[in-house]
């Protein structure tokens, strides 16, 4: 890593550098502006988002309570959504 470190002159070289071991450590790899539409369009298909704004208190005990049983609030709702079924 340091070798290749040295070779590059730009900051933004040495994060590129960084993100892409980041991404060879997670088994992904960089992708290009082609891959990276259709890695999104694919992404749409099976996935939707799921946002809503509520009052800070009531997110502050949320996330207090999330924090504590270590979850997040991903995981917290895909349980409360299994629960409805």
């Amino acid at each position: 890593m340091q070798n290749i470190l040295r070779n590059f002159k730009k900051p933004l070289d040495k994060l590129l550098a960084t993100m892409y071991n980041v991404a060879r450590y997670r088994k992904e790899v960089l992708m290009t502006e082609n891959s990276r539409a259709d890695y999104f369009k694919e992404r749409r298909k099976e996935r939707k988002a799921f946002y809503v704004e509520i009052s800070r208190e009531k997110m502050s005990k949320l996330e207090k309570i999330l924090s504590t049983k270590k979850i997040t609030k991903k995981e917290w709702l895909e349980e409360k959504i299994e629960e409805e079924k």
